[in-house]
């Protein structure tokens, strides 16, 4: 890149600056893995027809339901039902138009807690389905979203700052090179020929003028 100009000191930075290209791309990639790990869903309950949930305090934000994504979303959904801790029904929110293609699982529906007197009903909700569901918790959910996405954010930044002082650094290394080397022009060595002809200049004005100082 440099060629003749490099020196000790501008190699030493190119080299500190190829480090931190490598370390950002790195962090990057790390950034980019947490993210996607960061969307995979945690089941508290997989492949049962009847299970149990429970919820144990006000603030809970109930669950998500799952099925295969060959499984018929629509028939599968009319054929849940929960059972609330008291034995009385419970409303579940239709989720299959919720559902991605690009998935391998279907959002069936959503269960929220039910509600008496104005407060949520704690206890064992029972589900109970005609093909098999796969459960998570919706707040377990939002808060590996939340905490998958400043993660990534973080390391994102960091992995910008790196990218920036990796360029601050070759710039730092192209402004330390060696300066370009001067031309010196050398002179040039008269042939043979030449110096025939300079020899014999001068003999042939002395002949000259001593021809002229006759007449």
């Amino acid at each position: 890149m440099c060629y003749d100009r490099c020196n000790v000191g501008s190699k030493a930075v190119f080299v500190l600056a190829a480090m931190l290209a490598v370390a950002g791309a790195v962090l990057l990639i790390v950034a980019g893995s947490t993210g996607a790990r960061g969307t995979q869903d945690h089941y508290l309950v997989e492949n049962q027809q009847a299970f149990q949930l429970g919820v144990t305090d006000q603030l809970h934000c109930g669950y998500a339901l799952y099925i295969k994504d060959t499984a018929p979303c629509t028939q599968v959904f009319s054929s849940t039902s929960v059972t609330s801790p008291g034995g009385g029904s419970v409303t579940l929110v239709n989720g299959c138009a919720l559902t991605t293609e690009s998935q391998p699982m279907q959002k069936l529906a959503l269960l929220f807690p039910q509600e008496s007197g104005g407060a949520r009903v704690t206890g064992m909700y029972t589900v109970s389905s005609s093909a098999p569901i796969w459960a998570t918790s919706s707040c377990g959910q939002l808060g590996r979203a939340t905490s998958t996405f400043f993660t990534m954010l973080g390391i994102l930044v960091s992995a910008v700052s790196v990218l920036i002082a990796s360029c601050i650094f070759l710039w730092i290394g192209w402004c330390c090179l060696s300066p370009h080397p001067k031309l010196t022009a050398t002179p040039a060595v008269p042939t043979l020929t030449e110096a025939k002809k300079s020899a014999v200049r001068p003999v042939i004005a002395a002949a000259d003028l001593e021809q002229g100082s006759k007449i």
